[in-house]
């Protein structure tokens, strides 16, 4: 029963390596995603409104974020 309840917790530890291991990836794709969308702002490929609606719908609520910290240091 041990052995049982051991393998169950390697299953489990290994699972949860794993969601761990593909959120990261996610994180590294939107921040990517995020430094194109920079880019793209800077050399006026995109307007600032087009920029923040791409950025909304790659990381939703990370600019809201940074504008909720920016407004609280005022």
């Amino acid at each position: 029963m041990t052995s049982a309840i051991a393998t169950q917790r390697d299953e489990d530890r290994e699972f949860t390596l794993q969601r761990i291991r593909v959120a990261i990836s996610r994180v590294r794709l939107i921040a990517e995603e995020l430094v194109e969308i920079g880019m793209a702002l800077k050399t006026d490929r995109i307007s600032s409104s087009d920029a923040v609606e791409w950025a909304a719908y790659v990381a939703p609520g990370c600019l809201d974020t940074v504008a909720d910290t920016m407004e609280v240091g005022q």
